[in-house]
């Protein structure tokens, strides 16, 4: 019996539009050492029957429909304890594959190797063009050893909100902590994070992902995924101690907060009702910079497009003055 050396786990909500597309990029460069875990958070559209029909065709493709849905975190973790590999590829379900991408990961795969991180070139919704060559701005593969935890933080935690560039020994995140990120929409950072990462961490310089933009399926909660989760997250790793770690925190209680908060209002993702959920009661902030806070919730959006634009347009004019 072939040893299963790479598992591909996707975990997939009604993407029946987009996840045969993906399916199918990953089949044809399949190899025996390689199979396919899909974990369906009991979708209501007809993703299993697009699912079924490529595994009709496939048999290294193994597919789980819960009874419920489990969220992001539970998903992705039954994913890989299902899978069987020594390595687990955490991919998404409406990304593709680069050409020759398995080929050169299973080069990679050594014991040596806890985890893997790849970088991915940026398309549009449709595929049509590329916005993005390099998601990581690096040209040569990094090598980081267990003592360079700080390092590795500062080189992918930029990017590494996208879990579709995550591989990952498997053993490795069956004995870590899970079930405290399982509502963190990142419990990828939180297995990689909350210590130490044993061994080598190999981050690929070339892209061998497109990634398939402006497609997530939590846009709407955008504000308290990057202004509310995404900082407790960082804050919750003692074991990075790097001052990048600070300086990307240090947005969070400051006035660059009000910068951020604004442009989720012009965008209709923060108003009163969170506010009162995160702000109002919150002691770590004054009274008066609450008050902004609660301002800003109450000014119609319209407001912040036109602040923008005399700002803008401001800027230019003073630009032209100069001239």
């Amino acid at each position: 019996m072939i040893k299963i050396r790479l598992s591909i786990c996707i975990a997939t909500y009604n993407r029946a539009n987009f996840i045969s597309i993906t399916l199918n990029s990953i089949i044809k460069q399949l190899t025996p050492e390689v199979e396919i875990i899909i974990v369906d958070g009991n979708s209501t559209d007809n993703t299993m029957e697009v699912v079924k029909s490529i595994q009709n065709k496939c048999s290294q493709i193994q597919y789980f429909k819960l009874k419920e849905k489990g969220g992001f975190g539970v998903d992705y973790n039954k994913a890989v304890e299902y899978a069987s590999g020594d390595m687990c590829w955490l991919f998404c379900d409406d990304d593709l594959i680069k050409q020759n991408s398995i080929s050169k990961i299973l080069s990679i795969i050594k014991p040596e190797v806890s985890l893997i991180i790849l970088n991915s070139e940026i398309k549009n919704l449709d595929l049509s063009f590329t916005k993005e060559e390099r998601k990581m701005l690096i040209y040569d593969d990094i090598i980081f050893d267990e003592s360079e935890l700080n390092m590795l933080f500062e080189c992918i935690i930029p990017y590494i909100s996208y879990i579709g560039g995550v591989i990952i020994k498997r053993n490795l995140w069956l004995e870590r902590e899970k079930e405290k990120y399982f509502e963190s929409d990142f419990i990828h950072v939180g297995v990689i994070f909350q210590k130490l990462v044993p061994n080598k961490t190999i981050v690929i310089a070339d892209p061998l992902i497109e990634i398939r933009s402006d497609n997530a399926l939590w846009t709407s909660r955008s504000f308290e995924i990057w202004m509310i989760k995404w900082p407790n997250l960082l804050s919750s790793f003692e074991s990075v101690t790097t001052n990048f770690k600070k300086e990307l925190l240090s947005k969070y209680n400051s006035l660059k907060l009000l910068k951020e908060i604004m442009i989720f209002r012009r965008d209709g993702f923060y108003n009163i009702h969170k506010y009162n959920q995160w702000y109002k009661n919150s002691n770590s902030f004054t009274f008066l910079f609450k008050t902004l806070l609660l301002i800003i919730s109450i000014i119609p959006p319209i407001l912040f497009y036109l602040i923008i634009l005399i700002v803008v347009n401001f800027k230019k004019l003073i630009t032209l003055i100069k001239k």
